[in-house]
């Protein structure tokens, strides 16, 4: 979803708060093109290791546009997994 709201321009993050660290942060992650045509990125685990912090910002923003896959039930299941992983 928020590779789409990118593409098409259809969404403004300037007047957030810490727009600049927010985008720099959606900038940071790696990414290469598989042998399929996926485009795979980097994993949040190795960027926190490459940059010596967390992506906050980005991942705030990437979890409040995240649709789960499924019905409702599939996505409260999908959260309470989240919560005990995190």
């Amino acid at each position: 979803m928020a590779r789409l709201h990118s593409q098409e321009r259809s969404w403004d993050l300037s007047t957030m708060d810490n727009a600049d660290a927010t985008v720099a942060q959606l900038l940071e992650p790696a990414w290469l093109i598989d042998p399929r045509g996926l485009i795979q990125v980097e994993k949040k685990d190795d960027i926190i290791e490459r940059l010596g912090r967390s992506p906050d910002n980005a991942d705030a923003l990437l979890l409040a546009f995240y649709n789960p896959p499924g019905d409702a039930a599939s996505a409260l299941d999908w959260l309470k997994q989240a919560k005990r992983a995190g």
